[in-house]
């Protein structure tokens, strides 16, 4: 796909609410083990992300859900509210984004989960456009999606009817 300005949808509201569904249903199974889970989206959109995730795996699942959500910084990321450390100590955690580009914010959410030592860590992305800078990969993921360097894949929530969309330009 040659870089364009043009904004084309890649996904519609709905098949992003199917993607989410089927990857609550992937969350639940290999982490049947566990009694809790803590979810922390990254930003406004890995927090929506993270909110249907959340919805899903409630109504499928027994799991005691916990969020910790990260908030992005110029330089990194913070806790949206301070960490009960008891929610995460022990726990699975599962770091959710809406876009996996470079890798540096998971990064970044890594470094502040280690010293609050969860039983274990995963991530789920919506789109995984590549082009990581890093060693990290989703364990779930809803769209895998080739880009060149010079295109933005972007997921653009509407807060009132609580929907989203995903763009390729």
């Amino acid at each position: 796909m040659e870089a364009t300005t043009e904004k084309v949808k890649i996904l519609s509201a709905g098949a992003i609410t199917a993607m989410l569904r089927r990857m609550a249903f992937e969350v639940y199974e290999r982490n049947f083990d566990t009694d809790r889970l803590v979810l922390g989206g990254i930003g406004p959109r890995g927090c929506f992300v993270a909110d249907v995730l959340e919805k899903h795996l409630a109504e499928i699942s027994p799991l005691k859900l916990t969020r910790c959500d990260f908030v992005k910084l110029e330089q990194g990321l913070g806790w949206q509210s301070p960490p009960q450390v008891d929610d995460i100590s022990e726990s699975a955690f599962l770091i959710v984004d809406d876009v996996l580009y470079s890798g540096s914010t998971i990064v970044h959410a890594l470094a502040m989960l280690a010293p609050l030592t969860p039983a274990r860590v995963r991530t789920a992305v919506l789109i995984d456009r590549g082009h990581h800078r890093f060693p990290v990969q989703a364990n779930y993921v809803g769209m895998e999606i080739a880009t060149s360097l010079k295109q933005y894949v972007s997921v653009e929530v509407n807060l009132e009817t609580q929907r989203a969309e995903g763009y390729i330009y």
